[in-house]
């Protein structure tokens, strides 16, 4: 049995302007790509890298988190926002369901 498990949607925070992969190779994946404000040289992230300095992995994450929520944070408030319209639009129909249940003379 070959059982096929893969992502519906993905974010990407790239840490430079290029890339090494190809976003046409996942057509059934939503992709979203987030570029850096401030692209991190080439240079300066192989030989970092290659010498393995914890505190420029963790100046990376940082600077994705940032970027990330530079780019998407909007959204992602814009979507909480809109559950709590669907909740609240639900209480407001269950309560005029409420009053027209009542037993007031018209």
């Amino acid at each position: 049995m070959n059982l096929r498990i893969y992502c519906s949607h993905v974010i990407i925070t790239h840490l430079t302007d290029g890339s090494f992969w190809n976003r046409y190779d996942f057509p059934e994946t939503t992709i979203l790509e987030v570029r850096p404000k401030q692209p991190i040289a080439k240079e300066t992230m192989v030989k970092d890298l290659l010498g393995f300095k914890a505190d420029k992995i963790n100046q990376w994450i940082e600077q994705g988190y940032e970027d990330a929520n530079r780019c998407i944070g909007n959204v992602a408030k814009a979507l909480q926002l809109q559950t709590e319209q669907k909740i609240v639009e639900v209480q407001c129909n269950q309560a005029l369901a409420n009053l027209d249940d009542d037993f007031f003379i018209d």
